[in-house]
């Protein structure tokens, strides 16, 4: 299971926008590693090690290359998506909450 950490609700639309510019750079990986896929030998070009650093991973052959980037898409897709309904959640609560507290 994934460590879970705490962040303020006005700190999630900055990192929203961080996790998306690190997704355009992962499918720019992506974009290259299907380019480069039989060219160069894995684990030496750039991306294959950038990718290995990300994902904690060796990232092997040129389908093994585009499967990790698929991977870190996925993954950080996932992080968005998560973070965006979470804060969508929140403020529904928080409207809800101050609509019942104006009642009161």
């Amino acid at each position: 299971m994934a460590d879970r950490v705490m962040i303020k609700p006005t700190e999630v639309p900055g990192l929203i926008a961080k996790l998306e510019a690190e997704l355009l750079e992962a499918k720019d990986l992506r974009e290259y590693t299907s380019a480069i896929g039989t060219q160069e030998a894995p684990a030496k070009d750039p991306a294959s090690v950038e990718l290995a650093k990300r994902l904690d991973v060796p990232a092997t052959g040129p389908t093994g290359l585009v499967a990790a980037a698929d991977k870190l898409i996925a993954s950080l897709e996932a992080m968005i998506t998560n973070l965006k309904n979470g804060l969508a959640d929140y403020e529904r609560q928080e409207q809800a909450n101050r609509s019942t507290m104006k009642r009161a």
